[in-house]
């Protein structure tokens, strides 16, 4: 039976909940406040430069410099900022790791580095650096959306990243889940200081909180410490945003776009109508069927795509739960494109048709097992999966209430031949998208590309 720790829920404050994971598995515990919210085009690319315009300095901390002196005299705690995508919502995110109080030499121990690491993060959030008259500092916002804007051009700029955003956008056309996390760079630039001073209170008492702990100190004592640090903060969070499934297209979309590229990027995507809190014995038996069929190490995919047929540099498989859609990504020549998605449709038919053996279904779960293994040993991963079931299953919630991962593993495991087969079954053709077709290298792929 997998085991994962489960969290201690507490509340810091009636708007703001703890989630603490014990665990003396790690050398630094890890701390992070998630901020969740709907993806939209103008909040989502505006979250992102506010969180890098927070970064840059505080109260306490007037200059970058300072901050990174602040945490050097914290053995070196790390700070990341993060901005990612679930589903049709968005997350930005704020991560302190202190070292563990047992690992310090004995004449430190009082210096109490996870109370320091919150109170640093306080300071980033509710202390950040301003002008004399209140806003956000002007000269930092713009350089931040010049860095912002450079960034996101550059992302274009190189074949990879500029493909999977495209295919995204024509995937889920005016879903949420479609919209560029980073958006437009010339909308970019358009943002004021006023704008951006208005969000930043907005977020602090209108937008969702929920703060993962992960390390030896007892959730009681963490809790305190947060509260020693951000006093009676209390967001008010609107109620839990939903993921829905993808609609599909009456028709298949099929989009090919010319570039000069010594390997082409290749979307396949099937969509299905198989709902993970409806059916999570259907949905664990598409997560075992997408390891089959690309997901693991001598998958259908990359013996027959790349092994047999040598038709490509790699080809694998990507099953997103929340929106019901299985994706296939080839990295394959010109002259090799249309016999490479034949083969892709080739070994989505084997699996639809049961033409796979035991040994390939077993194989399947051994991948499957030893990914679930290993999130024990990544403070990231075990805060990535609780944070999913979160999402799904709502907010306010006790212990009990959490859907433990751990079932859903399970259930994964237990999927047997036929119900591979017939989760297959409920998935059909919706988008084909191919970046390349022209002869030549593109620049941006002198250092390997994908």
């Amino acid at each position: 039976m997998l085991q994962l720790n489960r969290p201690e829920v507490l509340a810091l404050s009636p708007g703001l909940t703890l989630y603490a994971f014990p665990t003396d598995r790690f050398k630094s515990a890890r701390l992070t406040v998630f901020t969740v919210f709907g993806a939209d085009r103008r909040l989502s690319p505006r979250m992102a430069l506010l969180f890098h315009v927070l970064g840059r300095g505080t109260e306490r901390y007037p200059r970058r410099s300072l901050l990174n002196r602040r945490l050097d005299e914290l053995y070196g705690t790390m700070l990341n900022v993060n901005n990612f995508c679930n589903g049709d919502v968005r997350i930005s995110s704020m991560t302190v790791e202190p070292l563990e109080d047992r690992f310090l030499p004995s004449r430190d121990r009082d210096i109490d580095l996870l109370g320091s690491s919150i109170e640093v993060l306080a300071q980033l959030m509710l202390h950040p650096l301003r002008d004399p008259d209140g806003l956000l500092r002007r000269d930092i916002v713009e350089k931040e959306k010049k860095a912002l804007y450079d960034d996101i051009i550059d992302s274009r700029s190189r074949p990879d990243s500029y493909a999977a955003d495209r295919f995204r956008a024509l995937l889920y056309h005016d879903e949420p889940c479609g919209i560029p996390l980073f958006g437009d760079p010339d909308e970019i630039m358009s943002v004021t200081a006023e704008e951006l001073t208005a969000l930043w209170k907005t977020w602090l008492t209108g937008m969702r909180f929920e703060v993962f702990y992960i390390g030896q100190t007892p959730a009681g004592t963490v809790a305190d410490k947060w509260r020693a640090a951000f006093g009676d903060f209390s967001p008010c969070p609107p109620p839990s945003l939903p993921t829905l499934l993808h609609k599909a297209p009456a028709d298949v979309r099929r989009v090919d776009e010319e570039r000069p590229l010594a390997q082409g990027k290749l979307y396949v995507c099937m969509t299905s109508d198989i709902d993970p809190v409806r059916e999570p014995e259907t949905m664990a038996a598409a997560v075992l069927m997408n390891e089959l069929l690309g997901g693991m190490p001598g998958s259908l995919l990359f013996r027959h795509v790349r092994e047999e047929l040598g038709l490509c540099y790699c080809c694998d498989s990507a099953y997103d739960a929340s929106k019901a859609v299985l994706i296939v990504f080839c990295g394959v020549g010109t002259e090799n494109r249309q016999e490479a998605e034949q083969a892709i449709h080739d070994c989505i038919g084997r699996i639809k048709n049961g033409d796979f053996t035991d040994a390939e279904t077993e194989l399947a779960r051994v991948s499957y097992r030893s990914q679930c293994r290993r999130i024990p040993d990544s403070a990231y991963a075990m805060e990535n999966v609780w944070l999913d079931r979160l999402l799904v299953d709502g907010k306010g919630l006790t212990p009990g209430q959490i859907a433990d991962p751990c079932i859903r593993m399970e259930q994964v495991l237990s999927a047997g031949r036929g119900d591979i087969i017939a989760a297959a079954n409920r998935f059909r053709l919706d988008t084909v998208y191919y970046l390349g077709g022209k002869d030549g290298e593109d620049p941006a792929e002198e250092n390997g590309g994908l």
